[in-house]
């Protein structure tokens, strides 16, 4: 059996034959648990800024209007320094893009920090 930081637990199974998978899985979900955790930090400040239009994985999306990234970019930087110290036994980097839609975002700002 194992057990990731928030105690979600795997073990061997029909379902998860590769072995492989199920020893990844904390570190996926640890990465998962951070983003819950931090969106659910700053969730009303987020929604001050703009619209919450995807979670997913490791990454939020969020829709602001046209032209208002000048106004919002030290907001969004605030943001996110909060969730990226969200559990100081877990040191992670929040990247930054905007862009008119998602494929065609340029990178703006790195936050937090990686373990030394």
């Amino acid at each position: 059996m194992i057990t990731s930081a928030y105690g979600r637990q795997w073990k061997r199974s029909a379902q998860m034959t590769n072995w492989r998978s199920v020893l990844a899985a904390p570190i996926s979900s640890v990465a998962s648990d951070l983003l819950l955790l931090g969106v659910d930090r700053v969730w009303e400040r987020l929604e001050r800024v703009g619209t919450i239009v995807n979670l997913v994985h490791d990454e939020v999306d969020l829709l602001i209007p046209k032209g208002a990234w000048p106004d919002v970019e030290g907001e969004i930087q605030d943001i996110t320094s909060l969730m990226a110290e969200i559990d100081p036994r877990f040191p992670m980097l929040i990247e930054v893009g905007v862009g008119p839609d998602w494929g065609s975002t340029s990178h703006k700002f790195t936050v937090g920090r990686w373990a030394r």
